[in-house]
């Protein structure tokens, strides 16, 4: 049973007494106890910062996250739609940055997992949002005329 009276983790020698049901003396005995710390099984927690559920992006978007740890995080990594998003990041504030035009215009959703020395993990709470690449007022041809000089066509 756990209990908060344990000693520090250490190396510790303990003298025990053996006695002798024969004899009825007692013999020392040196017993050597390592305590060590407790394993680690507190998962990170971890949250997408931005971009914001229901955003519309376009172009390159960084995408960041916070997240914690009781011992430490070890890196956060990013998804899109369940795929990679760029490398995992293991340095504070964790980030990625999305080129959205290699993304298709839509709904999408992020998450980021971040992982503890531990090997515990956690993913964030998605968040939905869309692409939307579509230039506003698109161009698709353009031509310059010199009305000073050329042809002129008659009907």
């Amino acid at each position: 049973m756990p209990s908060s009276n344990l000693p520090a983790p250490g190396t510790y020698d303990l003298n025990v007494y053996a006695r002798s049901t024969v004899t009825g003396t007692f013999t020392p005995r040196v017993v050597r106890v390592i305590v060590a710390d407790p394993p680690d099984v507190t998962p990170p927690i971890v949250a997408i910062t931005t971009p914001s559920a229901g955003a519309t992006v376009s172009g390159t978007t960084s995408v960041t996250a916070t997240a914690s740890d009781n011992v430490g995080v070890a890196s956060v990594r990013f998804k899109l739609d369940g795929a990679a998003l760029g490398a995992a990041d293991s340095t504070s504030p964790y980030s990625v940055s999305w080129n959205t035009p290699t993304t298709s215009n839509g709904t999408h959703t992020l998450t980021a997992i971040a992982r503890d020395a531990a090997g515990n993990e956690t993913t964030s709470a998605a968040v939905v949002l869309t692409v939307n690449n579509t230039p506003s007022d698109p161009l698709i041809a353009a031509y310059a005329f010199d009305e000073s000089g050329g042809t002129t066509a008659s009907d």
